[in-house]
């Protein structure tokens, strides 16, 4: 059917690659101070006749333009969207490929594949929480004159619907400040910042056009932490002769051997809970442990010391299993748990890693902590935390401090992660 002639409505007609024709229709009016261009499909022949009938009338000219206006800003939210999204979109394309392909696969129905399960639920939980939290919009604060008074009027947006370039680390105290307004505790809210700050740490490599925008949860205000719940003044926990003594009295009577084993291979070596409950036998070595499932991620060895070898021989074997322990991560927790209660001494899993690293300074020196960091496969700065008290400097290169500068790094890390190793 052939339109109708009017002026201004023209034909488009094409041909494809493939040979097949398109009808288009345009719209081009061409008057003083009002100019319209625009292209219609072939259904659409009636939208292109009522633009060209709006346009004959002052009200429709108007209307038209407010529209044309519309489509513009549109158009150019999209294309700032697309340039340069909102942070929610950063942290859901840094789970895709970051944290995803860790648990690609495992079995959900082994000790090992809940635990993992656990962790990946735990870490997907901590980043719907952060695009959720609402925090103050500095870019749009308003004020109102009320009974002759400027009054602030705060508006709230999630920190998700924020783009990267607008979080400094003003907008991360507020965040800061929204979570321990929640109810959480300093460290608790230190582990959001980490999961946060590793997604601002992939956002050059996920967007080039940010590749110098600064990580702003490096600098935010440290004393917001201090204040709430004293993050500097930790707990030290250490074992006293008599809690040692009544603690193995105890362990021997217990009716699961592992409770013992497991707690003495951890005051031997300093593994977490879950790296020591869900400890294979191919992953023990002659000297050593080589651990695959641990809080980083990454790979790491673990030196062991005579006796944790004795214990390891001593543990025996099941048929066609290649772990050493039979407790569930959580099983052994709850267990551990009642028995601690039961004998009066007050520590969790946790406080025997404390006292096992404790013990490693105490034994090869605080000025050590590169030898007892690697030894025990930990970060250099988690065993420094530890030392209380730093030796004085010895001028002979006998302590570590004299034997960095000789090496020229005044950060101990630098030196474990490229220079310093121990012989398998």
């Amino acid at each position: 059917m052939a339109p109708p002639k009017i002026a201004g409505l023209y034909e488009v007609r094409r041909t494809l690659k493939d040979g097949t024709e398109v009808l288009n229709y345009r719209v081009k009016i061409v008057r003083k101070a009002f100019k319209v261009d625009k292209l219609f499909n072939a259904d659409e022949l009636e939208e292109a006749i009522e633009l060209i009938n709006a346009s004959k009338s002052f009200t429709g000219k108007n209307k038209i333009k407010l529209l044309e206006e519309e489509q513009k800003q549109r158009k150019q939210i999209i294309e700032d969207f697309l340039k340069d999204p909102p942070l929610k979109l950063y942290i859901d394309k840094y789970i895709e490929k970051y944290i995803n392909p860790k648990y690609v696969s495992f079995d959900p129905k082994t000790d090992e594949g809940k635990f993992k399960l656990r962790n990946y639920k735990s870490t997907l939980s901590f980043f719907k929480h952060i695009k959720e939290t609402k925090i103050p919009k500095r870019a749009d604060e308003k004020w109102e004159l009320s009974s002759l008074i400027y009054k602030h009027i705060e508006e709230k947006k999630s920190l998700g619907d924020f783009k990267p370039s607008e979080i400094s680390e003003i907008e991360i105290n507020e965040f800061i400040s929204a979570l321990l307004k929640k109810g959480l505790r300093p460290l608790s809210v230190q582990r959001y910042l980490t999961h946060l700050s590793n997604v601002f740490k992939k956002v050059r490599y996920l967007n080039p056009d940010l590749k110098s925008l600064r990580n702003p949860c490096l600098d935010y205000d440290k004393d917001l932490l201090k204040d709430h719940g004293n993050l500097i003044e930790k707990k030290h926990f250490r074992l006293s002769e008599d809690d040692r003594k009544k603690l193995f009295e105890e362990l021997e009577k217990y009716p699961n051997p592992e409770m013992k084993w497991i707690i003495e291979l951890m005051l031997f070596t300093a593994l977490r809970r879950s790296e020591v409950v869900l400890l294979k036998w191919s992953q023990v070595r002659e000297n050593s442990l080589y651990l695959t499932q641990t809080k980083s991620g990454k790979p790491r060895t673990v030196y062991l010391i005579p006796q944790a070898k004795e214990l390891l021989k001593a543990i025996p074997k099941r048929p066609n299993d290649d772990r050493v322990f039979t407790y569930s991560v959580l099983g052994f927790d709850g267990s551990l748990v009642k028995f601690m209660e039961r004998i009066g001494i007050k520590t969790k899993s946790h406080g025997f890693r404390k006292e096992s690293i404790s013990n490693f300074i105490e034994e090869i020196g605080a000025g050590n902590s590169l030898l007892i960091a690697t030894f025990l496969g930990l970060g250099v700065k988690k065993v420094e935390e530890t030392i209380e008290h730093e030796q004085a400097l010895n001028p002979n290169l006998q302590t570590q401090a004299d034997i960095l500068k000789s090496v020229g790094h005044k950060n101990s890390s630098v030196t474990q992660n490229h220079y310093f190793s121990l012989k398998k």
